[in-house]
C-alpha cells in the first residue's frame, strides 16, 4: 500500500512567506507607477516642477526598497529561512496549494 507523504512541517509556511513576498514586491512596484503617473502629470504644470521633482525621488526610494526586499528574499530564501514566524492563515493555506 502507498503510505501517505509526510509533508514538510515548515512548507505550509514557506508557501505562505512567498505569497506574501510576491504581494508586497507587486504592490511596491504599482506603487512606483503610479508615483512616475503623478511625477508626470505634474511635470508641465506651471509652478509645480518642484514636487515633479520631489516625487521623482519618492519613487527612487520605493524602487531602492523594491531592490533590498528582493534582494533579502533571494537571501533568505537560499537559507531556507524564508518563513512567516507565524502558522498560515486559512486563504493562505489554500491560495498556497
Amino acid at each position: 500500500m502507498n503510505e501517505p507523504r509526510k509533508q514538510d512541517p515548515l512548507s505550509d509556511r514557506r508557501a505562505a512567506a512567498e505569497l506574501r513576498v510576491r504581494a508586497a514586491l507587486d504592490a511596491l512596484e504599482r506603487a512606483q507607477s503610479l508615483i512616475e503617473i503623478a511625477a508626470q502629470s505634474l511635470s508641465s504644470v506651471e509652478g509645480l516642477y518642484p514636487e515633479h521633482q520631489r516625487l521623482g525621488r519618492v519613487r527612487d526610494q520605493v524602487h531602492r526598497t523594491w531592490q533590498v526586499v528582493r534582494q533579502r528574499v533571494e537571501i533568505e530564501r537560499k537559507r531556507g529561512r524564508l518563513l512567516l514566524d507565524h502558522e498560515p492563515d486559512a486563504h493562505e493555506l489554500w491560495s498556497a496549494r
